[in-house]
């Protein structure tokens, strides 16, 4: 037969499971029951893992809360917890928590509210209302002294009202083996998307789904109050959370656009924003004014796609956008998370891939380039010569010959005239032929005055700058000062 805990979600990797309660309320008899054998035996001083090989699941077992040290002991789980819930691995965090209290209590105490509060700061019952489901159970059989047995009860139920409980980033994780976000282009360096549109369009859900794990904070009573970047160490994409457009939406639309300015301002291409994503929820008729003046300034600084949340019917709202707002580059509906719907059926989530893959066609040309610009080799000096010359085929031999000729008669007569000049005989012969046939690159005719006078103005003073730049560029090694080494 098998145990209770069979029949948690075998589909999700590893569910963590946390037990609380008073000193002696029960809790190591229900981990043994769940399991179908004797796991637990002694009541822990901190918390300790149960598994068994055959199921997917941890129990962990708490010390007992006793009224006189409940603050100090439910500090040592909130710790516990927080611990686990920091882990970039969902499989890390606790899922759910049982917290157990005898039948036989008239009330809740104060110690058992005080821990059921902190606890739904950190799972499934961080929603209002804090406690998700209420359950009676019987772990053992019991025999009355009119020989009646009590038989244990609800255990597989307990197991059953687990699952429909369990945290949305652990099942998005499952059903996203292939985590949205890695269908963004990887060969570009780091991505970065604004994400906008009205509070409670879904904005924070998208972000979560498309990392597939729960890094914004939703649900009733979250809302994102500033523009938040989120992003995951796997993936070179951030996605950048902003404020719910509400009542004062020009305030809400200015500041958003302060924030991509400053972004645009940026000298490195990979700190810009490179696209928009602004959702509108399924169910709205038409396009507010308020969207349509965000979008319309998207679009003076990058490509703005429509996301059309929460997919549900299609009631033609995506031919309204492109009808109403003919600056958007595209309209694409999407479904974040699972819904189960009151006859059983569920509804999965739906082109988070496909709005990836979207996006990719229109990131801008200069995120592209730079990405290009990186790839391509770079080409030697001395090949990039060869390339120059062997692609002018008409040039022969006998023209080069002249042309020296022609600079040799130059740099004799030159050299008569610059008698001042104690320089290095090779120095002025190499500094008159490089003026000589960068003059000659430029298809410029070579004038023996004016390079005479040039050969002047450049070797008739030993402290020119053009004299340093040429003995660089020649590599002639010439005798220095002290001082004339330091200017170099």
């Amino acid at each position: 037969m098998s145990a209770p805990l069979s029949k948690i979600r075998n589909d999700l990797g590893k569910i963590n499971i946390l037990i609380v309660g008073k000193l002696g309320v029960g809790k190591i008899t229900l981990i043994n029951a769940m399991f179908g054998k004797e796991l637990a035996i002694n009541a822990p001083e901190k918390p300790i893992e149960y598994t068994h090989e055959n199921y997917p699941v941890s129990i962990i077992d708490t010390k007992g809360i006793e009224f006189n040290n409940y603050l100090k002991t439910i500090n040592d789980i909130e710790n516990y917890v927080k611990h686990c819930q920091s882990s970039n691995d969902v499989h890390s965090h606790i899922h759910a928590a049982w917290v157990c209290i005898a039948e036989g209590c008239s009330r809740v105490e104060i110690d058992v509210k005080e821990v059921i509060e902190k606890l739904s700061k950190y799972m499934i019952a961080k929603n209002s209302p804090m406690v998700k489901a209420v359950i009676r159970v019987q772990t053992l059989s019991v025999q009355l002294d009119d020989g009646y047995v009590i038989k244990p009860k609800n255990l597989e139920e307990l197991a059953k009202l687990t699952n429909e409980y369990l945290p949305e980033d652990l099942i998005n994780a499952a059903e996203n083996k292939n985590v949205p976000i890695k269908a963004f282009r990887s060969d570009l360096g780091k991505v970065n998307i604004i994400v906008t549109g009205k509070l409670g369009a879904g904005k924070s859900t998208l972000i979560n789904a498309m990392f597939g794990k729960e890094l914004a904070k939703t649900g009733w009573g979250e809302f994102t109050q500033e523009i938040k970047e989120y992003s995951c160490g796997e993936y070179p994409v951030s996605l950048i959370d902003t404020k719910g457009i509400y009542i004062d939406f020009r305030n809400d639309i200015n500041d958003i656009e302060n924030y991509v300015r400053h972004c645009q301002s940026s000298n490195d291409v990979h700190s810009h924003i490179h696209a928009a994503w602004v959702c509108i929820e399924e169910m709205t008729s038409h396009v507010g004014r308020d969207i349509k003046e965000v979008i319309e300034m998207l679009s003076k600084y990058m490509s703005v796609i429509v996301v059309i949340t929460k997919r549900s019917i299609d009631q033609g709202l995506q031919k309204i956008v492109q009808r109403e707002c003919p600056m958007v580059k595209a309209v694409i509906r999407v479904m974040a998370l699972s819904v189960q719907l009151d006859d059983g059926y569920v509804v999965k989530p739906k082109n988070l891939e496909e709005l990836a893959k979207l996006t990719n066609e229109y990131l801008p040309e200069d995120l592209i380039n730079v990405a290009e610009n990186k790839k391509a080799p770079i080409q030697q000096d001395d090949e990039k010569d060869d390339d120059y010359f062997q692609e002018d085929e008409e040039v022969s031999d006998d023209y080069f010959k002249k042309e020296d000729e022609k600079v040799r008669d130059i740099i004799k007569q030159a050299k008569t005239k610059i008698s001042s000049a104690k320089e290095d005989d090779n120095f002025i012969i190499s500094g008159i032929n490089m003026i000589s046939k960068i003059l000659n690159v430029f298809d410029l005719e070579i004038e023996k005055e004016f390079i005479i006078k040039i050969s002047i103005a450049i070797f008739g003073d030993t402290e020119t700058k053009f004299k340093k730049l040429i003995m660089f560029i020649t590599g002639i090694n010439i005798e220095l000062t002290i001082e004339q080494k330091k200017k170099l």
